[in-house]
């Protein structure tokens, strides 16, 4: 799951030094009482839970209550209640300089930004669509990247039931069984997977010995360590100033010694969640949220101290008490967090260790930085996960559209697909493209199907252009056959052949054919439109759509050139604005998986973090600006690069095959050199 996705390097969620808790020595039976009582002095009010604000159910899928859209997708998409998650992983840090978050990585603040100034209500795009990475929801994935890895959980009730979600991770069937207050074992025997839950329920002379036997080597230290306790020691010493002296004493003590571990295993210091005051039975009222900032507040200190001299390794994790903030209300006895928020949690520790394992494309969090090539620089900036709704889809398109019609023009030729009308048809098509990569629509079936024509008809356009030159220049050898056998170039025959028997009428303002074939056929095409939206909307999923697809899109393309062209009028004016588009629909295309979008299309590119509609103005207007001096410099290029003289024409590929050559041999030289 991770979406952990886009933080600085500084502010990877959980990589905080460890926080520690409570004094005294290791004891047994912790009370279960679940009586409503009076308050404590900090009290947490209700507000942010309610109903379709359950954290995801499986791993990695956020599935808010109007978000049936992303849901389907698998978007990490955080409703409401989970807004504590974003603030936590914000403050989660990186102290060792080690794989945390990079510069990248920051799209996160970006996102948090966005939610507080806009809320996440239903019907709302929510702001943090890229924390910690989310991985495939399967228990196969959680497998792959904890395969032959021995996992210890140490510590309280609270840490047991982080215990019971991470191993539901690997095997969902598993049930909350065993000893409360002794140690449980897990193991997946498919993957050699061991993940072990042990009893220490304080932080003392136990506990001590317990990771001090890991660091001597006489028992086998485990590859991951989350490790949390507090809420024993506020209880037994009924909340006394001398509890919590005592807790920085042992605290103090094994800071060494997870700091030695977490050099080559990972630490986690899992920090206390808040309490609910009002349901904490009499035997925990002394469990006040006062003490437990308190006992964090010393745990983080001391496990992040400079004292000793030395990079802090030791993780906190900081995330579940955030989470905790809105969602304890919801707890059955006021100190332990629902299953649902407990799940998350598990899902976000799974991605901060996974993530740098699994490397996922769409996510980058908590992963060493790559290294930086001469084209590809994303891993600089921020980017942020797509949230499609129908509005960041259709208002674009209107927008477009309305521009379009204002900038009409007489066209210099009448006839049928004129150049002018072909680069207007290239410009429209490619900005309803470009609104639905940005706009994450590819999630939405019946613009799914849509835009699938529209990429249809630009193979028909190139079989047609080709088809075009083989009938007007007479250039009809063999190897530009092969070239062109393609799309559009039955049409294409068809069409010349009636405008050479002058069967068609191109004059101005003339419509095509005669009124009454040209009203049989402009009925045929409009019909023929509504029809195809009718089934795409129908479409139970892609797979049978597509298969349908190839049959379909052929009478949709000419349908919109019959439309296009039978009326004299329209076949006459064109639009210049998408005309211009068209001139560089080439460039644009490429030139959005560098510039627009990111992670591999996945994500959208972040410059101006916490302004989501200026962001995508600025870096729309570069993204353009850029495509068109491509364009402009490709042409020119092309002029001095390709000469008409066959020798001078040799010479120079072998000059360019070359240096392709070279580059290719400095390239494959470098990446040995890594290895």
């Amino acid at each position: 799951m991770s979406q952990c996705s886009t933080l600085q390097r500084s502010e990877c969620p959980a990589l905080q030094r460890p926080g520690a808790l409570g004094g005294g020595e290791r004891r047994g039976g912790e009370g279960r009482g679940r009586e409503r009582g009076g308050g404590g002095r900090r009290q947490l009010r209700p507000g942010g839970g309610g109903p379709g604000c359950s954290p995801p159910q499986r791993w990695g899928r956020w599935q808010p209550a109007a978000g049936a859209a992303s849901a389907a997708r698998g978007d990490p998409v955080l409703p409401r209640c989970a807004r504590p998650l974003r603030r936590a992983l914000l403050s989660w840090r990186s102290q060792d300089g080690g794989p945390g978050l990079h510069p990248g990585q920051a799209g996160d603040q970006l996102l948090l930004q966005r939610e507080e100034r806009q809320g996440a209500g239903a019907g709302r795009r929510p702001a943090a669509r890229r924390l910690p990475r989310r991985l495939t929801p399967l228990p196969s994935e959680a497998k792959n990247c904890l395969i032959d890895k021995h996992i210890v959980f140490l510590g309280d009730s609270r840490i047991r039931q982080l215990f019971y979600s991470f191993i539901k991770i690997i095997n969902p069937q598993i049930k909350e069984e065993g000893n409360k207050h002794g140690n449980i074992p897990f193991e997946d025997k498919s993957a050699s997977v061991k993940v072990d839950f042990l009893w220490y329920p304080e932080v003392n002379g136990s506990m001590r010995q317990r990771i001090k036997s890991w660091t001597e080597g006489s028992v086998a230290k485990p590859h991951i360590i989350v490790a949390g306790a507090a809420t024993w020691s506020i209880k037994i010493h009924n909340g006394s100033n001398e509890a919590l002296a005592q807790y920085k004493i042992n605290i103090t003590s094994i800071a060494p010694l997870l700091e030695k571990l977490a050099k080559s295993s990972d630490v986690y210091w899992i920090l206390q969640d808040p309490v609910y005051e009002d349901l904490l039975s009499e035997s925990r009222k002394m469990i006040t949220n006062e003490k437990i900032d308190a006992y964090n507040e010393a745990a983080v200190r001391i496990l992040n101290s400079s004292s000793r001299n030395s990079k802090a390794k030791v993780k906190v994790f900081s995330v579940s008490k955030l989470i905790a903030q809105e969602t304890i209300m919801k707890s059955s006895d006021g100190l332990h967090l629902p299953e649902s928020s407990r799940d998350t949690n598990a899902m976000i520790l799974m991605n901060v260790y996974c993530n740098k394992i699994m490397k996922p494309i769409d996510g980058s969090c908590c992963q060493p930085q790559p290294p930086l090539t001469l084209i590809q620089k994303a891993n600089l900036f921020m980017k942020e996960n797509k949230f499609y709704t129908h509005s960041s889809f259709f208002i674009p398109i209107i927008y477009i559209l309305v521009l379009g019609v204002f900038y009409t023009e007489n066209t210099k030729e009448t006839k049928v697909l004129n150049r002018e009308q072909t680069d207007e048809w290239k410009g429209w098509m490619q900005l309803v493209i470009l609104i639905y990569h940005i706009s994450g629509a590819s999630t939405f079936l019946p613009v799914y199907m849509h835009i699938r024509v529209l990429v249809a008809a630009y193979l028909f356009q190139t079989g047609y252009g080709h088809f075009s030159y083989f009938w007007i220049k007479g250039d009809f050898g063999v190897y530009r056959v092969c070239q062109v056998v393609f799309h559009g170039m039955l049409f294409a025959f068809i069409y010349l052949a009636l405008q050479k028997h002058q069967m068609i009428s191109e004059g101005k303002g003339d419509p095509l054919f005669s009124s009454r074939v040209s009203n049989v056929l402009l009925f045929i095409s409009i019909v023929s439109f509504l029809t195809y939206s009718i089934w795409a909307s129908s479409c139970k999923n892609k797979a049978e759509c597509n298969e349908l697809h190839p049959s379909v899109s052929v009478v949709q393309i000419l349908a919109f050139i019959l439309i296009r062209n039978i009326p004299g009028y329209v076949r006459s004016v064109y639009s210049s604005f998408f005309a211009w588009f068209g001139k560089i629909s080439l460039e644009l295309f490429i030139c959005q998986y560098h510039i627009w979008l990111a992670a591999d299309t996945k994500g959208i590119l972040v410059l101006i973090p916490g302004y989501p509609m200026f962001n995508v103005i600025v870096s729309t207007f570069i993204f353009v600006c850029v495509a068109h001096e491509i364009s402009q410099i490709t042409n020119d290029l092309a002029q001095i690069v390709v000469p008409k003289d066959n020798s001078t024409l040799l010479k120079r590929l072998l000059c360019i095959a070359g240096f392709f050559s070279g580059l290719l041999f400095f390239s494959a030289m470098q990446e040995q050199s890594r290895h």
